[in-house]
């Protein structure tokens, strides 16, 4: 594989650790502020349904790794939005 495809499909690792920072710490203000996660999929129906589509699409993608990767961005998106 070409340098350019590697670093496509390897991501850069402080970018990985930035997110993987910032949705913890989301996720963390969710819990302390008791967040309802019943009442956010009642009231965020089509945005749940899109991230469960997303989910879905990593079965059929030529790169599921990154993929996944993309899926987890999508989810720390949605813990900031709340």
């Amino acid at each position: 594989m070409a340098d350019s495809q590697i670093s496509f499909i390897e991501g850069s690792p402080i970018d990985r650790n930035v997110y993987v920072v910032l949705i913890v710490l989301g996720i963390l203000v969710l819990l302390s502020r008791r967040f309802s996660w019943i009442e956010a999929v009642k009231s965020n129906k089509w945005m749940f349904a899109l991230a469960f589509y997303a989910l879905l699409s990593i079965l059929w993608s030529d790169f599921p790794e990154v993929a996944i990767k993309r899926w987890i961005k999508l989810l720390g998106s949605m813990v900031m939005a709340f």
